[in-house]
């Protein structure tokens, strides 16, 4: 089992979280800041930390929560803060109140715990501060940022090439290593390039530098110096290559002064000059984008145009009366009505395993795991040369910063198996976490989604389940916590879950999601697809909210309108097959087959053993009578996953093979 102490590894996590959270990399803080908590849950200091990277993401619950009951002045100072902000973005009165008391009670408390060894102010321990920060940021930090953008232009070659020089760099950003998988069907290199052996590798005292640098980025002293301000204006010239701000736009006082023709001339040579992007004709930003990115520019170009077309004759129907538009449904009310206490409880049935158990849910009930003993660090220094006590101290942090790059490895490799939809390996990788780092809710909800994208609602529902019960303020699985209950029609569960989001004002995009599938499971009429619209207004940059208003246009037989959510879906996130395989679905439900075909295809590409997926191609090859290609896919499926409805499929499949291509009806 791996594991970390609370020694000289969490000294070096909390280093490496700082440098983060200095270079505004608050995501990858936050990522190390969890594994940071794992190691002691009752640390004020780590307690602290944690949730400092919440709020500096505006995670202003997630603090709350965390810092609940804490006692240390940092903890209450943060604590304060959060419920300052969270009374802000309370939408009642009452609550707000609640939360600005809450503020002002725990603030009190804090001046009184400070007030009983007070002392003069220290101006020391505010004036050193600049001098213990690192103000230059680091290559790996600004390779980081450069590969997410190169995600938002939808370049995943150049992406890929900065998150991997990033990670060859700083193998602690976890958060590279994250986002290079997501886009890796699209970035066009060998799986072996992303493998996480290659990456993580263990620190070597003889090649890896522990020393400061000689010069370090502070900011400059203010100078003493006056500068004296001079009233004439002057000339720019030809020869000046880089003219002075102040030159190129006047200020603008009390009399706007006029603007010579020598100044409007060096305008526009410098903005000519400074901004060689705007003249390049795009070529900049799409120089390295792969034939796979272009080709479904492609497909979108071609789905775009035909929805246009399609909306256009529907509109030239209704206008000329050749249809009846349906009548106007009536809308539940937009509250979130819940049951009463006694009915949220969870179910009780029996299962596999409880995830509410005092143990995070495992494959094998055995979590015994041999002792690495203390971390020892030789003889003492004074017992040393200097030099002698330098290696041995060395030694030491390399030693610390092995634990932890162990840990990420592993972690690593559960993220790689399960970016490429092999559930099984994601879970046995994880196994090998103790227990303090493995009931984190980001592992189980990593776990989640790999039995969700292997079509295992049930199992995916007991990892998500425990993840909200240990850290309800970590709600990245939420949205597919409440698809997996809606499926296995779970109200009660749901219901509170839908409840407890409600109150959580820095993710109301979780919780309208959460509050659709309740809706929708409980059978309010059309108001799922409101909270759906309502989480889609909230942050369009999300693909799935797009995807669930796609799928309740399909259930209702609104092809087109199903074919307009899905292709939103697809632009915002062309590596998620649930655009893909929706909008497949809806080409299928008007008998477009080939460009159905066309469509699930990509889907299949981006996720080749979901047995939904290939069980629906097998159904388009069935109607456009290719069916010995049509048995393989739905055989690949029952290798899978056995399911009654593919079966079925399979016995037409096989009808069909024995009459043969005659176009007999079944």
């Amino acid at each position: 089992m791996a594991s970390l102490s609370n020694g000289i590894e969490s000294w070096v996590l909390m280093a490496l979280i700082h440098k983060d959270i200095d270079d505004f990399d608050y995501k990858n803080a936050l990522t190390l800041s969890e594994r940071l908590f794992a190691i002691d849950k009752d640390s004020q200091d780590f307690r602290f930390l944690y949730a400092k990277c919440q709020y500096l993401l505006g995670d202003y619950n997630a603090a709350y929560d965390v810092l609940k009951d804490t006692t240390s002045i940092p903890c209450r100072n943060l604590f304060a803060r959060s419920c300052l902000e969270l009374g802000n973005l309370s939408d009642k009165t009452d609550k707000s109140i609640f939360y600005w008391r809450s503020g002002i009670q725990t603030l009190q408390e804090a001046l009184a715990d400070s007030s009983k060894k007070k002392t003069s102010h220290k101006w020391g321990d505010d004036l050193t501060c600049v001098a213990l920060r690192s103000h230059m940021p680091s290559q790996s930090s600004i390779r980081n940022l450069l590969g997410e953008l190169y995600i938002k232009m939808d370049n995943m070659r150049a992406s890929s090439q900065q998150l991997l020089e990033c990670l060859a760099e700083n193998p602690f950003k976890f958060t590279a290593y994250t986002d290079a998988c997501d886009i890796a069907p699209d970035a066009g290199h060998p799986d072996s390039v992303l493998s996480p052996n290659a990456i993580f590798k263990e620190f070597d005292i003889e090649t890896t530098q522990l020393d400061h640098s000689f010069k370090y980025h502070l900011p400059p002293m203010p100078s003493t110096s006056t500068s004296k301000s001079t009233t004439s204006t002057p000339i720019i010239t030809q020869h000046d290559k880089k003219p002075r701000l102040e030159y190129l736009m006047p200020m603008i006082r009390s009399s706007y002064g006029d603007v010579s023709l020598n100044q409007l001339r060096a305008l526009v040579r410098s903005s000519i000059q400074t901004h060689p992007a705007i003249i390049d004709d795009g070529h900049l930003f799409d120089l390295f984008r792969d034939a796979i990115e272009k080709s479904k520019d492609e497909i979108l170009d071609l789905m775009t145009a035909d929805i246009e077309k399609q909306k256009a004759e529907e509109a030239f129907k209704n206008k000329h009366g050749l249809h009846k538009k349906p009548p106007a449904e009536i809308m539940h009310g937009m509250t979130m009505d819940q049951k009463d206490d006694n009915d949220d409880k969870m179910d009780t049935e029996s299962e596999v395993v409880d995830p509410m158990s005092n143990s995070p849910p495992r494959l094998d009930s055995a979590n015994k795991r041999p002792s690495l003993g203390k971390t020892t660090t030789g003889t003492t220094t004074t017992e040393l040369t200097s030099k002698a006590a330098k290696e041995a101290t060395d030694q030491t942090i390399i030693g610390a910063m092995n634990k932890i790059i162990r840990i990420s490895l592993i972690i690593a490799k559960g993220y790689y198996y399960q970016a490429h939809y092999y559930c099984r390996e994601t879970a046995l990788e994880l196994q090998k976490l103790d227990n303090s780092q493995y009931d984190t809710p980001s592992v189980l909800c990593l776990m989640g989604r790999a039995y969700y994208d292997a079509g295992d609602h049930a199992g995916a529902r007991i990892f998500y389940r425990r993840s909200f019960s240990i850290a309800p303020w970590y709600c990245k699985g939420v949205p597919l916590y409440s698809t997996c209950l809606w499926y296995l029609e779970k109200e009660r569960e749901l219901s509170l879950l839908a409840k407890v989001m409600k109150d959580n004002h820095s993710h109301r995009y979780e919780a309208y999601i959460a509050a659709g599938n309740w809706t929708k499971c409980s059978n309010r009429g059309n108001e799922a697809a409101r909270w759906f619209q309502k989480a889609v207004d909230l942050d369009p940059s999300r693909s799935y909210g797009h995807a669930l208003l796609g799928y309740e246009d399909w259930e209702k037989g609104n092809c087109l309108g199903a074919k307009q959510h899905f292709a939103q879906c697809m632009i915002t996130n062309k590596r998620s097959y649930f655009g893909w395989y929706g909008s497949a679905t809806a080409y299928q439900g008007m008998h477009e087959f080939p460009q159905a075909r066309r469509l699930i295809e990509e889907a299949i590409r981006l996720h080749p053993r979901h047995p939904v997926l290939l069980g629906t191609m097998a159904e388009i090859l069935l109607s456009m009578k290719e069916y010995e290609l049509a048995n393989k896919y739905v055989e690949r499926s029952l290798a899978i996953r056995d399911n009654i409805s593919i079966q079925e499929l399979k016995k037409k499949i096989d009808r069909r093979l024995e009459l043969g291509d005659t176009g007999e009806s079944l």
